[in-house]
C-alpha cells in the first residue's frame, strides 16, 4: 500500500470538489433520514440544522474512536438531553437508521448488478458470484420487508420472550419493541429507504468522480456500483476508526475482481475524502460540548 495514487489525485481539483460536495450532500440526506425516523416515531420536533449537527458530531467520533466506543453513544447522549427523548428510543432510531443505510447500499448494489449485468459478465467467472449475489439480494429485500409488515403481531410475541433474560430482559424487550414499531411503520420505512438510496448514491458517485481520473479515466461506473456497497459494508464493522485496515483489505480484493491492482492504495483516496468530511464534525462538537460530556468520555 502506498500513497502514490493519492498524490496523483491531488492534481484533479475539480474532481475533488465534486467528490467532497457529494460526500457532504450524502451526510445531509442521511441527517434528514434520521430526522424523519426520530420525529415520526416520537412526534418530537427536531430541526434539520439540529439533526445535521448531531449527525456530524456522531461521524466525527466514529472517525476518531475505534471499537465499540462510537459516535452513536455521543449522538444518543445529545439527542436525549436536548430533545427530551428517552435514550432507549433514541438508540433504537440510530440503530434503525444504520440498518436502513445498509439496506440502501444493498439496493444500489443489486440495481447495479442487474442494470449492468452484460458489462459485468465481461470480467469473467469471478464476476458471476457477484451477479448471483446481487440478483439474490434483489429478490430477498422486498420479501424481507413484506414479511415484516405482515408479521408484526407474531414478531411482537417473540420479542416479548426477551423479558425472561436475567437483568437485561426489560431493557432488551423495550429496545426491540421500539425497533419493531419503527420498522413496521410503512411511512417511516419507505421514506427512510428512499432517502438512504439517495445518500448512498451520492457516496458511490463521489467514489467514481475521484477514482476515475486517478486510474487514467478508465474506471467504469458499474464497477463503482459493485465495489463501493460491498467495501463500505465491511468498514461498518466497528473494530478500527473509519474502517481502516478492514476497508483497505476489502477494496483490494474487490478491485482485483475487476482487474484493478493496488485497491488498498486507491482506497486511500476515498477514505481521505470521507475522513475530511467527517472530521468537520469537530465544529458542532465544540459548540455542543459541555463538562458533563467530557466527563462521560473520560470515564469511557
Amino acid at each position: 500500500m502506498d500513497f502514490g495514487f493519492f498524490k496523483i489525485s491531488l492534481k484533479y481539483k475539480w474532481e475533488w470538489f465534486l467528490c467532497l460536495s457529494l460526500l457532504v450532500l450524502s451526510d445531509v440526506i442521511a441527517s434528514l433520514r434520521w430526522k424523519v425516523i426520530l420525529t415520526k416515531s416520537t412526534e418530537q420536533k427536531l430541526s434539520m440544522l439540529h439533526a445535521l449537527q448531531l449527525t456530524w458530531i456522531g461521524l466525527f467520533f466514529n472517525t476518531v474512536l475505534p471499537g465499540i466506543i462510537s459516535g452513536d453513544l455521543i449522538k444518543v447522549y445529545y439527542t436525549a438531553k436536548r430533545n427530551y427523548v428517552r435514550r432507549t428510543h433514541t438508540f433504537s432510531t440510530i440503530i434503525y437508521d444504520r440498518l436502513i443505510g445498509l439496506f440502501g447500499l444493498l439496493i444500489l448494489y443489486s440495481f447495479g448488478i442487474i442494470f449492468w449485468k452484460k458489462e459485468l459478465l465481461m470480467y469473467g467467472d469471478q464476476a458471476k458470484y457477484l451477479i448471483h449475489s446481487g440478483e439474490a439480494i434483489g429478490v430477498a429485500l422486498p420479501l424481507f420487508f413484506i414479511f415484516l409488515f405482515m408479521s408484526k403481531r407474531h414478531l411482537a410475541e417473540v420479542i416479548s420472550l426477551t423479558k425472561r433474560i436475567p437483568f437485561l430482559g426489560t431493557h432488551t424487550n423495550n429496545f426491540l419493541q421500539i425497533l419493531l414499531d419503527i420498522t413496521t411503520n410503512k411511512i417511516i420505512t419507505l421514506a427512510s429507504i428512499f432517502l438512504s438510496i439517495l445518500a448512498q448514491l451520492c457516496a458511490i458517485l463521489a467514489f467514481w468522480f475521484i477514482m476515475n481520473p486517478a486510474v487514467g479515466g478508465r474506471f467504469p461506473l458499474e464497477v463503482a456500483f459493485c465495489v463501493v456497497p460491498l467495501g463500505v459494508l465491511t468498514t461498518a464493522i466497528p473494530i478500527t476508526p473509519a474502517g481502516l485496515g478492514i476497508g483497505h483489505l476489502a477494496f483490494d480484493v474487490l478491485m482485483q475482481l475487476f482487474n484493478f491492482s493496488s485497491g488498498a492504495s486507491l482506497f486511500n483516496i476515498f477514505i481521505a475524502g470521507i475522513m475530511f468530511v467527517n472530521l468537520l464534525g469537530i465544529f458542532p462538537y465544540i459548540l455542543y460540548s459541555d463538562k458533563k460530556l467530557k466527563d462521560v468520555l473520560a470515564e469511557s
